[in-house]
């Protein structure tokens, strides 16, 4: 008795371990936001396109940082930070690929904002409702592709894109937020995938 009480006290500890060092998505949720208007929208996503969007990274220690995307290539942008940085390749017409990581021990991130205002050029363009703005087409709804770390991340869009006079038909948003439940440390990963439109 004494072993398998032992036994199932082992398995018990080895489960608890194995979920708390598990990287959970906990959801994506939108909001309005500030409305931004635009004129048009198109696939015509670039890197130039993404760089007009700047990058926030709250770290654990309280500490703010703000980030430009530069332009690496035609198509890929980065915001490198003290510690933190932020990459993202267009892979087509309606996916774009995002990756954040620590590069440097010392303060870990507990939340990351992509934000746009009236003068950027981009949008997140979601899923549904499809159809949804005139020339987002189908969408891609934020949808983590590789994931490592002991939290929990969500997903927030905010700031909604209309054709003015037109009113918001909710499937556009200028600013992505993404929040962890715990500190993303050094050696922990998150890429994910979202549709990216461009907005005149």
């Amino acid at each position: 008795m004494r072993n398998l009480t032992s036994i199932l006290a082992a398995a018990a500890t080895l489960a608890a371990s194995t979920v708390a060092s598990a990287a959970v998505f906990g959801g994506l949720t939108a909001s309005a936001g500030l409305l931004r208007c635009t004129t048009g929208v198109s696939q015509a996503t670039n890197a130039a396109v993404i760089a007009t969007n700047w990058v926030e990274i709250d770290y654990c220690s309280g500490y703010t940082e703000y980030l430009t995307f530069t332009t690496t290539s035609a198509t890929a942008v980065q915001a490198i930070g003290a510690n933190a940085a932020v990459y993202g390749v267009v892979a087509s017409g309606t996916t774009t690929n995002y990756k954040l990581i620590v590069h440097t021990p010392g303060d870990d991130v507990i939340s990351v904002r992509i934000m746009g205002s009236p003068n950027t050029k981009m949008g997140f363009d979601r899923t549904a409702p499809n159809p949804g703005t005139a020339g987002s087409l189908s969408g891609q709804d934020f949808v983590p592709v590789s994931m490592s770390g002991a939290w929990i991340v969500y997903a927030h869009l905010t700031d909604e894109i209309a054709i003015c006079p037109a009113i918001p038909r909710k499937d556009l948003f200028a600013s992505l937020h993404i929040r962890f439940s715990d500190c993303f440390k050094y050696g922990d990963y998150l890429s994910f995938k979202i549709d990216t439109d461009r907005v005149n």
